[in-house]
């Protein structure tokens, strides 16, 4: 990686940590087809946790507090995505925030572009018998985001 790339992942990395991200990662998505990655032959991957003390009192399934800390992370991640995006274009690149959930098709239950996607190929996780992505420090207790992009 040339010095521009390094500094342009380092201030990546940076803005995202600042904003709360406690995984960042960069995935090459060139073994993904055109239309899945969108165009785009990269992207920057970032997570943030799920409170321990409300993923403790699920039992039998997602509880009020769940469902409200499920939106409150969705609503920052999609807000840190597009400001990552802007940050990125801002440095000559193109970039597009993908929305921390809701682009899906009720019809084939599918995204246009899955987050946990870009995760595993950053490295950042796998996926488990539970068909989330799973790391180490946090389990499946975290929401990721993600920026496609052409930035170095």
């Amino acid at each position: 990686m040339n010095n521009d790339a390094t500094m342009l992942t380092d201030a990546i990395s940076g803005r995202l940590r600042d904003a709360g991200a406690v995984l960042v990662g960069f995935a090459d998505l060139a073994p993904l087809a055109d239309e899945t990655r969108l165009g785009f032959p990269r992207a920057v991957s970032f997570a943030m946790p799920l409170t321990p003390s409300i993923v403790a009192e699920i039992g039998e399934g997602p509880t009020e507090a769940y469902a409200a800390e499920y939106n409150r992370l969705n609503a920052l991640q999609t807000q840190i995505a597009k400001d990552t995006a802007a940050f990125i274009e801002s440095q000559g690149w193109r970039a597009q925030a993908r929305p921390a959930t809701g682009d899906w098709s009720p019809t084939t239950i599918r995204a246009p572009f899955q987050h946990k996607t870009a995760a595993t190929l950053a490295g950042l996780g796998w996926i488990g018998k539970c068909d989330l992505l799973v790391t180490p420090d946090y389990g499946a207790a975290i929401r990721w985001g993600t920026v496609l992009t052409d930035a170095p």
